[in-house]
């Protein structure tokens, strides 16, 4: 494969962040784009271009040479959905303006489905915008980040108290991608043109609840743990309208989906979410009694 310069926006993001990582292995120049003021310690070996994302001038520049754009945004704010449509529309009119011929988008699964969610449903509007923008554009539907399974607010919780603390029910069957899978199939889209012809639904091939993993999180971290929904009206006191109206959907009707069948014929299928946490549980440093038999660190 041709090297690229590829530039990552929302390089800080738990997407951005595998972006960037698998580009940069796949041989490829990586540039990330990134909000002033963002950490970016762990971006050392990129060239980073802090960037204003409601400035046009400063997104030219930062576009400016690149053969693809990654697009993995979040928007900010009270209508964090009207940001990320603005943000996310001002960076693919610059790579227009820069004759760049491929965006990849990061989208969601169900993006276009009535779903009540707005930042779900915003990127069903930006996924038509796009292809009227620019000529090649990959559209990946992801379903939820495995790795929020190991995010400090949820394992510390568990490692700490033996509490698996979400606003997501108990016996919820969601569908869950590595952000580094989904990495991979970005990676992959450079090359293959069948994953620049439909949008791509990303997840792994199973759903589990918290009810399916709770055995295998118990093993991995050494402890008992107990399941405590957290209250819709604590989500959206906390977190907003939009995060609130997300869990309650998920928790209305699931969020459970089957991988697009290009990736079985290109064999990207992400792992399953089992696996994933084998591979990424780091057990705790000063295990309770009782983990190292667990843990499978003593005979």
């Amino acid at each position: 494969m041709t090297s690229k310069t590829i530039l990552v926006t929302g390089a800080t993001g738990a997407a951005g962040r595998s972006y960037v990582t698998a580009f940069a292995r796949a041989g490829h120049r990586v540039r990330a784009a990134v909000r002033p003021g963002s950490p970016t310690a762990f971006l050392s070996a990129v060239e980073v271009r802090p960037t204003d994302l409601h400035d046009a001038a400063a997104l030219r520049a930062a576009v400016e040479g690149s053969d693809v754009v990654v697009l993995a945004l979040a928007g900010r704010g009270r209508d964090a959905a009207a940001d990320e449509a603005a943000i996310t529309r001002n960076v693919a009119r610059a790579a227009s303006v820069a004759g760049v011929g491929h965006l990849i988008y990061t989208s969601v699964h169900r993006a276009d489905e009535p779903t009540g969610v707005p930042h779900f449903e915003v990127k069903g509007v930006l996924e038509q915008d796009l292809a009227d923008l620019v000529e090649q554009v990959t559209v990946l539907r992801p379903t939820t980040f495995a790795d929020s399974l190991t995010a400090p607010w949820l394992r510390d919780r568990i490692v700490e108290q033996g509490v698996l603390a979400s606003p997501i029910g108990l016996h919820t069957p969601i569908s869950y991608v590595a952000t580094e899978d989904l990495a991979r199939v970005a990676v992959a889209s450079l090359s293959a043109e069948e994953l620049r012809q439909h949008p791509v639904v990303v997840t792994g091939s199973r759903p589990a609840t918290y009810a399916d993993l709770l055995p295998l999180l118990e093993q991995l971290s050494g402890r008992a743990i107990s399941y405590e929904q957290i209250p819709a009206e604590v989500v959206r006191r906390s977190f907003g309208t939009d995060l609130a109206a997300m869990t309650a959907m998920f928790n209305s009707a699931g969020f459970a989906a089957e991988p697009s069948p290009i990736l079985h014929d290109l064999q990207l299928v992400p792992q399953p979410v089992q696996d994933f946490l084998r591979e990424s549980w780091t057990p705790p440093s000063d295990p309770t009694p009782g983990a190292a038999r667990l843990t499978g660190r003593a005979g």
